[in-house]
């Protein structure tokens, strides 16, 4: 291909190495694949449990020791669990676990201020941060806590700023982002 003038063509070679390299890393392998895959098992494990009318409170709290001093290991080796280094699905499942530490706050406020760190580079999911927030403060900030009062109503616990509760949760790309259709959408999940 002939470019006029030369640095025409020379700008154009370098947006599409500029371009492939945007997509390589877009769809580049995890690099820990063993530990993503693991932190995929751990939480099917953990959701099947929790699904599952065959496993007592007792247990699913065992379960859920284990899996937070897993966890513990996991970052004490290599950090958070970042979407680079475990793919979006294992860095969802290692939020997961932590989002189920119930029985050790501390720690959950320790991942919390490594997944506010790797917000802006976007290796730790906006929505992830703020239901942990949620798990982790009272009053809450997001609405994404609440439990159910009666059959067919959910109500979130406190909330900091009622009036902006809708622009926190927009801001943090939460599904969905007005409360109110969350609260009908949690409505359904109380029997």
């Amino acid at each position: 291909m002939a470019c006029r003038p030369k640095t025409h063509c020379q700008i154009w070679m370098l947006l599409a190495l500029f371009i492939g390299v945007a997509q390589a890393n877009e769809t580049a392998a995890p690099s820990h694949p063993g530990l993503r895959e693991e932190l995929v098992e751990l939480k099917r494990i953990d959701q099947g449990a929790r699904t599952s009318d065959t496993f007592s409170g007792s247990e699913m709290r065992e379960m859920d020791i284990r899996n937070t001093a897993r966890l513990k290991d996991i970052i004490a080796k290599h950090g958070w669990p970042t979407k680079s280094m475990v793919g979006e699905d294992g860095a969802s499942a290692a939020w997961l676990l932590a989002q189920h530490a119930d029985q050790d706050p501390d720690f959950q406020l320790s991942v919390l201020r490594l997944m506010r760190e790797l917000l802006p580079s976007g290796e730790a999911k906006a929505s992830e941060y703020a239901y942990l927030y949620d798990r982790t403060h009272r009053p809450q900030r997001y609405g994404t806590q609440g439990g159910c009062v009666g059959p067919g109503t959910w109500l979130p616990r406190d909330i900091e700023k009622p009036q902006s509760v809708d622009e926190e949760r927009a801001a943090m790309k939460i599904q969905p982002p007005k409360l109110a259709a969350y609260i009908e959408m949690m409505n359904r999940q109380c029997k």
